[in-house]
């Protein structure tokens, strides 16, 4: 899941106006609001509620029967979706991301999707972290800001 922040659409004559329509310092700011965001989602949730409320009986079974889905019972936490949070820098914006693809499942997704019941309250949501993070812009910088939302393919540095 990956948020991905533009000064403006990558079309044509766009591109070519790029340095005329953003302001200086914007590329700056999103950049630094990209790093609040990744250090805001790699926060460790909390401990888990009992019963443990599964997505699926599904779900469920294919945990027990996986040994915890190979980190056994009870699971250990390794914090690797913590780690793994990152921003890459662009020339006009910046990237923010986890690469993981169980990520979605535990801080939910760009589009505010598939967060788990199992991690519901417990970790960030990630598209209320991105949401409130760009209302705390300047309106200058948030008029010039195009948002891309991608649910796969973050890049890694």
């Amino acid at each position: 899941m990956q948020v991905k922040w533009r000064g403006l659409p990558e079309l044509g004559q766009a591109l070519r106006n790029l340095k005329r329509r953003l302001f200086p310092g914007a590329v700056v700011e999103i950049q630094r609001t990209a790093n609040k965001i990744r250090k805001e989602m790699a926060v460790p949730g909390k401990p888990p509620t009992y019963p443990i409320q599964w997505d699926s009986v599904k779900q469920r079974r294919a945990f027990f029967a996986t040994n915890g889905f190979g980190r056994g019972i009870p699971t250990k936490r390794t914090d690797r979706y913590v780690r793994e949070w990152q921003v890459i820098k662009l020339q006009n914006g910046a990237d923010v991301g986890n690469p993981l693809a169980h990520a979605g499942h535990i801080g939910g997704t760009a589009k505010g999707k598939r967060q788990s019941r199992i991690h519901k309250g417990r970790w960030p949501v990630f598209r209320k972290v991105v949401d409130a993070a760009i209302a705390k812009l300047p309106k200058s910088v948030r008029d010039r800001l195009v948002v891309v939302v991608r649910e796969e393919g973050f890049r890694t540095k």
